[in-house]
């Protein structure tokens, strides 16, 4: 698995356009060797997903610049143009190749002749050290005097194939490959050959080893497979006691009491409205259909032994494209439509306050609710340690003690418990002042009875000792002296 095709596009123009080769597969490797007439015009834009591996520029014999660009893994979305500044003549030479490394650099030798040469030209090009199995290619061309001559290259290296042989006005370019080299390659020679016209050329180019894949490789040791067998805890039908015993929490929780009973006002409203569920009356199809990828994935295989090896085949990219749903009905009715309730809901209020018995148990408790926040995030409360230790119960068929023995739990849980200890000194005022309650109606409403001032005088009770010498002035009051009680009314 080494070369699979080539390609060869030429032209002038600003926008230089390459041709994928013909049974270009995803996940081969490409080589782009892309040279043009203009020592000092640079590429500007390579092609997207392309990689630029090297670019020489010769100012003589007349002018030439070459680049080379690089694909390890073909996805299939790359592009195919490069730009320069102004319009040139160009020829762009395009190599595939399968089996070859995903991730390993190309091994990369420039050559540049800068002298006239007669024809024939014999062009030799530096050679390099190829790793076992790695495919070497020579990319060539022509720095021509004259654009108008016609060049060609009539010979390859020893052992080498012919792929791409272009001439136009100022370009000759040729590429030659070799499969499954190893070792030192030597200079790397080939023949140009002019065909009409008279004027020299000089020469430059590029020789690229492309490393193997990595292949299979053994694994020791081998995958470790896990023959236990898990068993799922079996209860058996049939009386079982527990041990220890279902443990009774004795504490006593009261329900407050009111100790009156008060009307709310308003009343209870009670909603006669009825609500009915949305039906959707008729059945559309959705576009597009469930997608059902098809794709094949394949499990890696290494071989080979020494150094590192890589894995192939490479990281597939799905490049499938999935949608979302679309409804593609018009306006749809909902049956029965959507029932907006206008009625007014009032909160009740107690007109007359009441002694609760006995007194609401404040629970002193904090429960946090936990916060997340997209990110490193912390809980706040932090969570809570529990030092108990709570063992389960193992229950077998008929009678049976149950291990581990009773959890004594230490903690003592005390009820709470009401005691009077004051008296009132003096003793209760009776206040006579009547309150209303307001009366609350649907709309615009007054509030009766209005604001009540009260003008009261309050006096502080007395208590003496020996003949009585004052009066109270509020009635239902007794004052009481060392001889005798008298009630005044």
């Amino acid at each position: 698995m080494a070369y699979r095709s080539s390609s060869n596009a030429n032209a002038k123009a600003a926008s230089m356009v390459g041709i994928l080769p013909t049974g270009t597969e995803v996940g081969d490797r490409l080589l782009a060797f892309v040279t043009f007439d203009y020592a000092t015009n640079t590429i500007s834009s390579g092609a997207a997903g392309w990689s630029l591996l090297a670019q020489n520029s010769i100012t003589s014999p007349d002018g030439h610049t070459c680049t080379l660009w690089e694909i390890k893994s073909y996805v299939g979305t790359e592009g195919l143009t490069w730009t320069v500044p102004a319009a040139v003549d160009h020829i762009i030479d395009i190599v595939s190749m399968t089996g070859r490394h995903t991730s390993a650099a190309s091994i990369i030798q420039a050559t540049t002749n800068t002298t006239g040469n007669n024809t024939p030209i014999s062009c030799a090009f530096t050679g390099l050290t190829a790793s076992s199995g790695d495919d070497v290619i020579l990319f060539a061309s022509l720095d021509k005097i004259n654009g108008t001559d016609v060049w060609s290259f009539t010979s390859s290296p020893s052992g080498y194939t012919e792929r791409q042989d272009t001439d136009r006005t100022w370009v000759t370019a040729s590429t030659h490959t070799a499969d499954n080299q190893s070792g030192v390659t030597g200079t790397l020679t080939t023949t140009a050959t002019r065909t009409s016209g008279s004027v020299n050329a000089g020469y430059l180019g590029y020789v690229v080893a492309v490393p193997i894949s990595g292949g299979s490789q053994t694994l020791t040791p081998a995958i470790y497979v896990n023959t236990n067998t898990f068993y799922a805890p079996t209860v058996t039908p049939g009386d079982v006691g527990l041990i220890p015993s279902l443990f009774v929490d004795s504490d006593t929780f009261f329900i407050p009491n009111a100790v009156a009973t008060y009307s709310l006002l308003p009343t209870l409203y009670s909603d006669s409205d009825i609500f009915f569920s949305p039906t959707i009356s008729e059945t559309y199809a959705l576009l597009p259909g469930l997608y059902s990828d098809s794709d094949t994935f394949y499990t890696h295989t290494i071989s080979g032994a020494g150094a590192p090896q890589n894995i192939t085949p490479g990281l597939f990219s799905n490049s499938s494209s999935f949608y979302t749903q679309t409804v593609i009905a018009g306006t749809v009715n909902l049956t029965p439509s959507l029932y907006v309730d206008t009625d007014t809901f009032y909160s009740h209020v107690v007109a007359t306050a009441g002694a609760l018995f006995p007194a609401l148990y404040v629970d002193s408790d904090t429960f946090f609710t936990q916060t997340v926040i997209p990110g490193q995030v912390s809980l706040t409360a932090s969570l809570f340690v529990d030092s108990d230790t709570f063992y389960s119960h193992i229950v077998s068929s008929g009678g049976s003690v149950l291990q581990p023995g009773l959890y004594s739990n230490t903690n003592i849980f005390y009820a709470q418990s009401l005691s009077k200890f004051n008296d009132l000194i003096p003793s209760l005022f009776i206040d006579s002042d009547s309150f209303y309650n307001h009366d609350v109606s649907v709309g615009s409403v007054n509030l009766s009875a209005s604001i009540y001032v009260n003008f009261d005088t309050f006096y502080q009770h007395l208590m003496l000792t020996g003949e009585l010498i004052g009066l109270v002035s509020n009635p239902s009051v007794i004052i009481t002296t060392k001889t005798r009680t008298i009630i005044l009314n």
